[in-house]
């Protein structure tokens, strides 16, 4: 169990669509040449993300082995509090908002809502965005999306998503970002449900005078919700 929760997260041959092989020289006298191929290993991120939850499954199997050591208490209890939490997120974190703004841009949707009862976000989280109406391709409608959020600049009690344009994991795969960048022709209100919100790295940084922030890759989304709070004119 324990390769299929790690390796498809961790080892870059599951996540790259394309690899580089060698064949023979084009003239066929020897040398070789270099050129990009699809990658038969490839598994998109809904699969990859599907097999780690295989990690509760794991846990469990270890709260049961060896039942005369304390090995049941010391895994029990991060699996009961990992359960707990998934539970009171889907039931008591999960919104319906009724009426958002989709705006379609040039390389991503926008997404506008206006906070629902109970919904508190300080603009330096994430949610998990879940669109039923997007029924193109196999399971697009079930899907969730982790995305960072962003306080409104101009309307009280609302927040902002922004929904950029992800390459497919295969050549000729229909992706969730692209699915919804299609379906949106002009801004439209269609109902969505909303997760979180959740906090982010850099959530307690609003709890100190001088900060010191590094960011690379994709934390660099989370660093803007927090950046452009602090420095809203620039």
């Amino acid at each position: 169990v324990t390769p299929l929760i790690a390796w498809p997260m961790s080892w870059a041959i599951f996540k790259k669509t394309e690899i580089e092989v060698s064949t023979n020289g084009p003239d066929g006298r020897g040398g070789f040449e270099k050129k990009m191929m699809p990658n038969p290993f490839c598994l998109s991120w809904e699969v990859r993300k599907a097999l780690h939850y295989l990690s509760i499954a794991w846990g469990i199997c270890i709260v049961l082995h060896a039942p005369k050591t304390h090995i049941g208490y010391l895994v029990g209890i991060p699996v009961f509090m990992y359960i707990a939490d998934y539970i009171y997120g889907f039931f008591w974190r999960t919104y319906q908002i009724a009426q958002p703004t989709f705006t379609r841009i040039e390389c991503a949707t926008q997404l506008v809502f206006k906070h629902p009862p109970g919904f508190q976000s300080d603009g330096t989280g994430y949610v998990l965005v879940c669109i039923p109406w997007l029924n193109v391709g196999r399971g697009l409608r079930h899907q969730w999306h982790p995305f960072s959020l962003f306080a409104h600049p101009t309307l009280a009690d609302h927040s902002c998503v922004c929904i950029a344009l992800h390459a497919p994991s295969k050549p000729g795969e229909r992706d969730w970002t692209k699915a919804l960048h299609i379906a949106i022709t002009a801004s439209t209100h269609h109902p969505v449900f909303i997760a979180g919100p959740f906090a982010a790295p850099y959530s307690t940084a609003l709890n100190y005078d001088n900060v010191l922030l590094v960011a690379t890759g994709i934390s660099i989304r989370i660093f803007a919700g927090f950046y452009y709070l602090i420095f809203p004119h620039t």
